[in-house]
């Protein structure tokens, strides 16, 4: 079994082909320039001018925040690279399933919390900046923020306590 990471493309693998899928959300369908399946709306975001990308964004945080559970999945899906950068990020929330598993947790959090109302434009920054703050209140108050030498940051932490 993979980390969350891998099981969550395995089932957009099978989610992405699903017509069905597509016209439960036929309004973003019609924001994706008419896409016909959840890949079309992948490759119309990933290929669109980022107005053009940010308003199929809204469409489906929009469904996301009124309880649209399968919305909140697509959005997570196209917000996975952005995820996986901050699961790498954040090393001092443990082992690498354990920071993937808070990385997506934190995201999905702020798809279905996201303030539209405050907030309605630059979606996919938006979220994964809030979702960065998460992560960042989840590591122990010892270690606060990544450091680019974790290894040199242990090794201060430790000379410090024995010091004391």
């Amino acid at each position: 079994m993979g980390n969350v990471f891998d099981l969550l493309d395995d089932e957009w693998r099978r989610l992405s082909r699903d017509r069905g899928a597509a016209r439960r959300l036929r309004s973003v369908c019609a924001a994706a320039g008419g896409a016909l399946s959840l890949a079309d709306i992948e490759r119309f975001v990933r290929a669109a001018h980022p107005e053009d990308a940010d308003r199929v964004l809204l469409a489906l945080v929009a469904r996301a925040i009124e309880r649209e559970q399968l919305a909140a999945r697509v959005l997570l899906q196209l917000l996975l690279p952005g995820t996986r950068t901050l699961a790498r990020r954040w090393w001092a929330l443990g082992e690498a399933d354990e920071r993937a598993a808070a990385a997506v947790t934190a995201v999905y959090h702020r798809i279905c919390h996201y303030p539209l109302a405050r907030r309605p434009g630059r979606v996919a920054a938006n979220i994964l900046t809030d979702a960065a703050h998460e992560l960042r209140r989840a590591v122990p108050r010892l270690m606060s923020f990544p450091s680019a030498d974790p290894a040199g940051q242990i090794v201060e932490y430790l000379a410090a306590a024995r010091a004391a």
